[in-house]
């Protein structure tokens, strides 16, 4: 939504879409009979306001959302909006259940969960009862279940000891997730080295661009090539025909080459 309706980045009271009526964006927004906005609990009712005037502002129609057909996806027990040092009351004022729009809007709860494979309700349900507090803990510190911990290497128990890429469904069905940066480039080294083949490696082209009165000899590229900020690929950039990959950016929305489309190698 960000992208598309060029939300501004801090969000706030009164804020406007920086959208502009004539950009292959707007036309994009006039060609849609349905807008999805997945995981909207993360947004400001602030956002729902702008994206109701940027609607209107571009269909020339003052309907709600322009008679455009909204439909906003999230659980509001696991994603809200993220202030500062924001007490309790002051999220439930800034989420979307706050909004004057809220209560037009009709609520349709799933109860199913369609990501659940065979074998895995126990894993579902003990999800539930963590989000719940229903599981007993010690110092607030909950127990993990026994089908949760890896017995041996952590890369051997999901892809194996050596990686098939003769079949890239199977591969692309197991993914390891990790809380910090740090540990995904880790684990995404360790698992290059169980695809054969031979590897290609790609390097960054780093440059200081200084104030005036800066020196760059402050800033040697051996600093820069240790960087790897968030949502950016490593300086040394490893890759395997086989091998899943990540966009990192918007490259083609029509043909689904979107942030975060997951690829093969070929």
């Amino acid at each position: 939504m960000h992208s598309q309706f060029k939300l501004p980045l801090h969000l706030f009271d009164n804020l406007m879409c920086n959208l502009n009526p004539a950009s292959k964006e707007a036309e994009a927004i006039r060609e849609a009979a349905v807008i999805f906005w997945d995981e909207a609990p993360m947004a400001p009712n602030s956002a729902l306001h702008a994206i109701n005037i940027a609607l209107q502002d571009i269909m020339k129609n003052k309907e709600l959302f322009a008679g455009k057909t909204m439909v906003l996806g999230g659980d509001f027990r696991q994603v809200l909006p993220v202030f500062q040092v924001a007490l309790r009351s002051a999220l439930i004022a800034f989420s979307l259940k706050s909004s004057t729009l809220w209560e037009k809007f009709n609520t349709i709860r799933l109860h199913q969960n369609m990501r659940t494979g065979p074998g895995e309700q126990d894993f579902s349900q003990w999800l539930l009862c963590l989000e719940n507090s229903d599981l007993p803990s010690i110092n607030d510190d909950s127990e993990l279940p026994m089908s949760c911990l890896a017995e041996n290497d952590l890369i051997d128990d999901i892809f194996g000891q050596e990686i098939n890429t003769d079949n890239i469904d199977e591969i692309a069905s197991k993914v390891i997730l990790c809380p910090k940066h740090y540990d995904t480039l880790q684990i995404n080294n360790e698992a290059l080295k169980r695809i054969p083949g031979p590897e290609k490696t790609y390097t960054s082209i780093d440059k200081v661009i200084c104030r005036d009165g800066e020196d760059p000899s402050e800033y040697p590229k051996e600093f820069l090539y240790s960087l790897t900020s968030t949502g950016m690929p490593p300086h040394k950039l490893i890759l395997k025909v086989g091998m899943i990959v990540m966009l990192l950016r918007n490259l083609n929305i029509k043909m689904g080459l979107c942030n975060g489309t997951r690829l093969a190698i070929r």
